[in-house]
């Protein structure tokens, strides 16, 4: 693999939180503030040691990568080749699908929250187009960006809570007791499922992890993302109390619209917005990388990306990913509600599924067959 298409551990942890940042952002709240109330903040924090031990597992699972072997090889020489290469389509197909709900929820968040009454079509296909071209160049690129969007957001979601430390009402909290316990640890659950973006990542092409520090390099970044979410938890939980926290779509989006600095500086969500577009855009783009690379792997194919927008040398299965993705976009959760019902509920258990145990259950079934 050439150095100069490569990606370093940098630009994959500022990816993985670019990449985790948006959904978590989306769901999170309401999904911890309904198991642990008032005390989710204390489950953001909890989740950090689990981090730690998931980058762990990543760490091993990657150990036994020979140079310029990608990830995918790992599923083969674990399941064995036929079931490997199955696997990796399952994997490749369930990630398109993702795709698409991250292009429909996106759209939701900004055509709601800026342009009311616009439709989500206005919106999916240019998105969509945008990452397709991504998706036919180098991924190093994209690395690059990933750096940039991570310190951006970064200022952003620490500039936020400082702006509300007004609006705190203390007396929203309450010191947890022993019948706590279980409930907060339950919360914890969301933020270690939202990484399982970790494993998906894994996969890029120009990512091929082999040195025994990839637990600490990403330990720092994990470590900030659990205390920053659970700043941003206490603050929400504080603004608004965890009942209206679960009847409100985007709490994290309804903080920022009551916002005022000295009278003068409103409607700051608008162009929280406008940026949260470049996180959205960053997951759209290496879920399409990722899955188009899988189901290359599964196909036994070798795309060439060099940002030529024509067919050949397997780039007509990244158009057909990037078209199959806003397609389904386009039909998925037609209303809120079901938006709502993906969202918080079939998604997450799809992804802790597929972001976690697909990858724990190959690892085990490797390490039995003495593979890995």
């Amino acid at each position: 693999m050439n150095s100069s298409e490569t990606v370093s551990r940098s630009q994959f942890t500022a990816l993985s939180f670019c990449c985790v940042l948006s959904p978590a952002i989306r769901t999170l709240p309401q999904l911890t503030v309904r198991s642990a109330g008032e005390h989710a903040w204390i489950s953001a924090l909890l989740s950090a040691p689990a981090l730690l031990l998931l980058a762990l597992g990543l760490q091993r699972f990657l150990r036994t990568l020979r140079p310029g072997e990608g990830s995918a090889v790992l599923f083969r020489r674990a399941l064995g080749e036929t079931a490997g290469r199955l696997m990796l389509a399952v994997l490749g197909l369930w990630l398109l699908y993702y795709a698409a709900f991250i292009l429909r929820s996106a759209a939701h968040r900004f055509i709601s929250t800026i342009f009311p009454e616009s439709s989500p079509l206005a919106y999916i296909p240019v998105m969509g187009a945008l990452a397709l071209v991504t998706g036919l160049g180098r991924f190093k690129v994209l690395g690059r960006m990933g750096v940039l969007v991570r310190d951006l957001m970064a200022m952003v979601l620490i500039l936020v809570p400082l702006l509300c430390l007004s609006d705190l009402r203390l007396d929203t909290y309450s010191m947890p007791v022993a019948a706590d316990i279980l409930p907060i640890l339950h919360g914890a659950a969301p933020m270690l499922s939202g990484m399982g973006i970790l494993f998906y990542l894994s996969f890029l092409e120009g990512y091929a992890p082999r040195s025994p520090g990839v637990a600490r390099a990403l330990a720092p970044g994990l470590l900030l993302t659990a205390g920053m979410f659970s700043v941003l938890l206490f603050t929400a939980v504080g603004c608004f109390g965890p009942k209206l926290i679960l009847r409100i779509s985007n709490p994290f989006f309804v903080l920022m619209r009551n916002i005022h600095l000295l009278n003068t500086l409103e409607r700051v969500e608008v162009v929280v917005i406008a940026l949260w577009f470049f996180t959205d855009f960053v997951l759209l783009a290496a879920l399409l990388h990722t899955a188009s690379a899988l189901l290359a792997e599964a196909l036994r194919l070798r795309i060439r990306r060099d940002g030529r927008m024509d067919l050949r040398e397997g780039r007509w299965l990244v158009w057909l990913c990037a078209a199959a993705a806003t397609v389904c976009a386009c039909f998925i959760a037609p209303t809120t509600a079901a938006l709502t019902e993906l969202s918080l509920r079939v998604i997450p258990i799809l992804h802790a599924v597929m972001g976690l145990g697909v990858f724990f259950a190959v690892f085990l079934i490797g390490l039995l067959r003495k593979k890995l």
